[in-house]
């Protein structure tokens, strides 16, 4: 059911996000380009929502992990 609350989540730029994983912003702003991690466009600016970007490195992880 979509209450329209993950509108109100916080949502962080890629300094921020870099920050809280121990990688650098242009690490954060190459996963982005690569399809690794969501962002969205908010006018100029792009913002991540921190618990979107956990799942998405969490699958990647995952991936990296499974036998091919």
């Amino acid at each position: 059911m979509n209450t329209g609350l993950e509108n109100l989540r916080p949502r962080v730029n890629a300094e921020q996000i870099g920050k809280l994983y121990g990688i650098s912003a242009e690490s954060v702003r190459r996963f982005t380009r690569l399809g690794i991690i969501p962002a969205r466009k908010i006018g100029r600016l792009v913002r991540y929502d921190v618990a979107e970007v956990e799942d998405a490195l969490r699958r990647a992880a995952e991936d990296q992990r499974s036998p091919k």
